[in-house]
Protein backbone atom coordinates (compact mmCIF):
# COMPACT_ATOMS: atom_id res chain seq x y z
CA UNK A 1 0.00 0.00 0.00
CA UNK A 2 1.81 3.36 -0.51
CA UNK A 3 1.68 6.05 0.75
CA UNK A 4 -1.00 8.33 -0.36
CA UNK A 5 -3.54 5.12 -0.26
CA UNK A 6 -2.71 4.67 3.77
CA UNK A 7 -3.70 8.29 4.02
CA UNK A 8 -6.79 8.24 2.77
CA UNK A 9 -7.47 4.63 4.98
CA UNK A 10 -6.47 6.91 8.08
CA UNK A 11 -8.66 10.10 7.46
CA UNK A 12 -11.44 7.44 6.69
CA UNK A 13 -11.17 6.29 10.36
CA UNK A 14 -10.90 9.61 12.07
CA UNK A 15 -14.01 10.56 10.16
CA UNK A 16 -16.28 7.83 11.69
CA UNK A 17 -14.69 8.32 15.13
CA UNK A 18 -15.62 12.14 15.19
CA UNK A 19 -19.40 10.97 14.02
CA UNK A 20 -19.25 8.63 17.02
CA UNK A 21 -18.46 11.46 19.21
CA UNK A 22 -21.08 13.77 18.36
CA UNK A 23 -24.22 11.70 18.38
CA UNK A 24 -22.84 9.82 21.37
CA UNK A 25 -21.61 12.67 23.58
CA UNK A 26 -23.87 15.48 23.05
CA UNK A 27 -26.04 15.04 25.76
CA UNK A 28 -27.83 18.15 25.12
CA UNK A 29 -29.12 16.91 21.84
CA UNK A 30 -33.28 16.75 21.68
CA UNK A 31 -33.19 13.23 19.77
CA UNK A 32 -31.62 11.97 22.49
CA UNK A 33 -33.45 9.50 24.82
CA UNK A 34 -34.24 10.56 28.59
CA UNK A 35 -31.25 10.42 30.73
CA UNK A 36 -31.43 9.16 34.27
CA UNK A 37 -31.45 12.00 37.05
CA UNK A 38 -28.15 10.24 38.43
CA UNK A 39 -25.11 11.73 37.46
CA UNK A 40 -22.66 9.94 35.70
CA UNK A 41 -19.99 10.25 38.38
CA UNK A 42 -21.83 9.37 40.84
CA UNK A 43 -23.35 6.21 38.78
CA UNK A 44 -19.31 5.26 38.33
CA UNK A 45 -18.32 5.61 41.52
CA UNK A 46 -16.63 2.73 42.23
CA UNK A 47 -14.24 3.83 39.17
CA UNK A 48 -12.94 7.07 41.16
CA UNK A 49 -12.87 5.68 44.50
CA UNK A 50 -9.97 3.29 43.58
CA UNK A 51 -6.42 3.70 42.38
CA UNK A 52 -6.28 4.57 38.46
CA UNK A 53 -4.73 0.83 36.71
CA UNK A 54 -1.77 3.15 35.52
CA UNK A 55 -0.67 6.44 34.22
CA UNK A 56 -2.61 8.97 33.26
CA UNK A 57 -0.83 11.16 30.15
CA UNK A 58 -0.32 14.88 30.45
CA UNK A 59 -1.68 14.84 26.93
CA UNK A 60 -5.04 12.82 27.74
CA UNK A 61 -5.77 15.40 30.63
CA UNK A 62 -5.43 17.82 28.27
CA UNK A 63 -7.70 16.59 25.62
CA UNK A 64 -10.51 15.84 27.92
CA UNK A 65 -10.32 19.34 29.54
CA UNK A 66 -10.60 20.98 26.41
CA UNK A 67 -13.52 18.82 25.59
CA UNK A 68 -14.81 19.46 28.32
CA UNK A 69 -14.85 23.42 28.33
CA UNK A 70 -17.10 22.84 24.42
CA UNK A 71 -20.28 20.79 26.46
CA UNK A 72 -20.40 22.92 29.67
CA UNK A 73 -20.12 19.61 32.09
CA UNK A 74 -17.95 21.85 34.82
CA UNK A 75 -14.39 21.50 35.44
CA UNK A 76 -12.86 18.05 34.88
CA UNK A 77 -11.56 16.98 38.01
CA UNK A 78 -7.59 16.08 36.47
CA UNK A 79 -6.32 14.12 39.59
CA UNK A 80 -9.57 12.13 39.77
CA UNK A 81 -8.77 11.06 36.55
CA UNK A 82 -8.09 7.06 35.93
CA UNK A 83 -6.47 4.49 33.61
CA UNK A 84 -9.85 1.95 32.99
CA UNK A 85 -8.08 -0.19 30.16
CA UNK A 86 -5.15 -0.90 28.34
CA UNK A 87 -2.98 -2.65 25.60
CA UNK A 88 -6.48 -3.18 23.71
CA UNK A 89 -6.05 -4.61 20.19
CA UNK A 90 -2.92 -4.14 17.75
CA UNK A 91 -3.00 -0.36 18.53
CA UNK A 92 -2.42 -0.86 22.07
CA UNK A 93 -5.56 1.36 23.10
CA UNK A 94 -6.30 3.16 26.55
CA UNK A 95 -9.22 3.92 27.93
CA UNK A 96 -9.34 6.78 30.51
CA UNK A 97 -11.99 8.39 32.39
CA UNK A 98 -12.49 11.85 34.38
CA UNK A 99 -15.57 12.92 36.79
CA UNK A 100 -16.61 16.63 36.49
CA UNK A 101 -17.35 19.37 39.29
CA UNK A 102 -20.93 18.96 37.53
CA UNK A 103 -21.15 15.64 37.76
CA UNK A 104 -20.60 13.87 34.40
CA UNK A 105 -17.61 11.79 33.23
CA UNK A 106 -15.76 12.48 29.97
CA UNK A 107 -13.79 9.26 29.05
CA UNK A 108 -10.55 9.37 26.42
CA UNK A 109 -10.10 6.52 23.87
CA UNK A 110 -6.63 7.17 22.20
CA UNK A 111 -6.50 7.14 18.59
CA UNK A 112 -10.48 6.78 18.61
CA UNK A 113 -11.65 9.44 21.31
CA UNK A 114 -10.00 12.45 22.14
CA UNK A 115 -13.22 13.28 24.58
CA UNK A 116 -16.40 12.97 25.38
CA UNK A 117 -18.25 14.04 27.90
CA UNK A 118 -21.45 12.55 29.23
CA UNK A 119 -23.63 13.58 31.86
CA UNK A 120 -26.07 10.85 33.02
CA UNK A 121 -26.33 7.35 31.38
CA UNK A 122 -29.49 6.82 29.25
CA UNK A 123 -32.43 5.46 31.40
CA UNK A 124 -32.57 1.80 31.93
CA UNK A 125 -29.16 1.24 29.91
CA UNK A 126 -25.67 0.39 32.13
CA UNK A 127 -23.59 1.15 29.14
CA UNK A 128 -22.72 3.39 26.75
CA UNK A 129 -20.53 3.50 23.38
CA UNK A 130 -18.33 6.19 23.80
CA UNK A 131 -16.59 5.61 20.28
CA UNK A 132 -16.05 3.49 17.07
CA UNK A 133 -13.90 3.38 14.38
CA UNK A 134 -13.92 2.14 11.00
CA UNK A 135 -11.49 2.02 7.75
CA UNK A 136 -11.66 2.16 3.94
CA UNK A 137 -10.68 -1.03 3.20
CA UNK A 138 -12.36 -4.66 3.58
CA UNK A 139 -9.38 -6.17 4.98
CA UNK A 140 -9.39 -3.83 7.96
CA UNK A 141 -10.61 -4.18 11.54
CA UNK A 142 -13.52 -1.93 13.02
CA UNK A 143 -13.20 -1.15 16.93
CA UNK A 144 -15.61 -0.02 19.28
CA UNK A 145 -15.39 0.96 22.96
CA UNK A 146 -17.38 2.49 25.62
CA UNK A 147 -17.76 2.58 29.33
CA UNK A 148 -20.57 1.80 31.75
CA UNK A 149 -22.03 2.60 35.18
CA UNK A 150 -21.04 -0.06 38.66
CA UNK A 151 -22.53 -2.87 38.61
CA UNK A 152 -21.92 -4.78 35.41
CA UNK A 153 -20.18 -8.03 34.92
CA UNK A 154 -19.86 -8.46 31.34
CA UNK A 155 -20.99 -6.62 27.99
CA UNK A 156 -21.19 -8.64 24.48
CA UNK A 157 -21.23 -6.54 20.78
CA UNK A 158 -24.01 -9.11 19.02
CA UNK A 159 -23.23 -9.17 15.60
CA UNK A 160 -25.71 -11.11 12.77
CA UNK A 161 -27.79 -12.21 16.09
CA UNK A 162 -24.62 -13.86 17.73
CA UNK A 163 -23.08 -12.50 21.02
CA UNK A 164 -19.26 -11.77 21.33
CA UNK A 165 -17.77 -11.18 24.46
CA UNK A 166 -16.13 -7.99 24.83
CA UNK A 167 -12.65 -7.03 26.72
CA UNK A 168 -14.46 -5.56 29.98
CA UNK A 169 -13.00 -4.10 33.19
CA UNK A 170 -13.09 -1.12 36.00
CA UNK A 171 -16.51 0.26 33.78
CA UNK A 172 -14.75 0.16 30.52
CA UNK A 173 -15.54 -1.99 27.20
CA UNK A 174 -13.60 -2.66 24.10
CA UNK A 175 -14.40 -5.03 20.46
CA UNK A 176 -12.45 -5.45 17.82
CA UNK A 177 -14.66 -6.53 14.79
CA UNK A 178 -14.13 -9.70 12.70
CA UNK A 179 -12.14 -8.46 9.62
CA UNK A 180 -13.93 -6.56 7.18
CA UNK A 181 -17.12 -6.13 8.79
CA UNK A 182 -18.73 -2.52 9.29
CA UNK A 183 -19.36 -0.85 12.46
CA UNK A 184 -23.12 -0.76 11.95
CA UNK A 185 -22.74 -4.89 11.78
CA UNK A 186 -22.60 -4.24 15.36
CA UNK A 187 -26.61 -4.05 16.26
CA UNK A 188 -26.39 -4.06 20.32
CA UNK A 189 -24.86 -4.85 23.52
CA UNK A 190 -26.08 -7.44 25.93
CA UNK A 191 -25.16 -6.29 29.33
CA UNK A 192 -24.97 -8.73 32.15
CA UNK A 193 -25.33 -7.28 35.60
CA UNK A 194 -23.30 -8.97 38.49
CA UNK A 195 -26.99 -9.88 40.25
CA UNK A 196 -27.71 -12.23 36.99
CA UNK A 197 -29.95 -9.93 34.82
CA UNK A 198 -28.85 -8.85 31.31
CA UNK A 199 -29.98 -5.21 29.99
CA UNK A 200 -30.01 -4.73 26.14
CA UNK A 201 -28.44 -1.28 24.68
CA UNK A 202 -29.26 -1.04 21.20
CA UNK A 203 -26.18 0.42 18.44
CA UNK A 204 -28.20 2.94 16.39
CA UNK A 205 -25.94 3.88 13.57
Amino acid sequence: MGRRRRKQVFLGAVVVALLSLVTVGNAESSSQPRREKVPAAKAMTSVFSHPSTGRVPASVVDAVARGAKTVSVGRVRSSKGRLLLSKLGPSRRSIYAFPTTKGAVCSNITGIVDSSCMRAFRVGEPATLVGAISYNTAGDHAELAGITRDGVARVQVVIHGKPHTAVFGRDAWYYRLPRGLPIAAAKKLIVTLKNGLTKTVRLNW
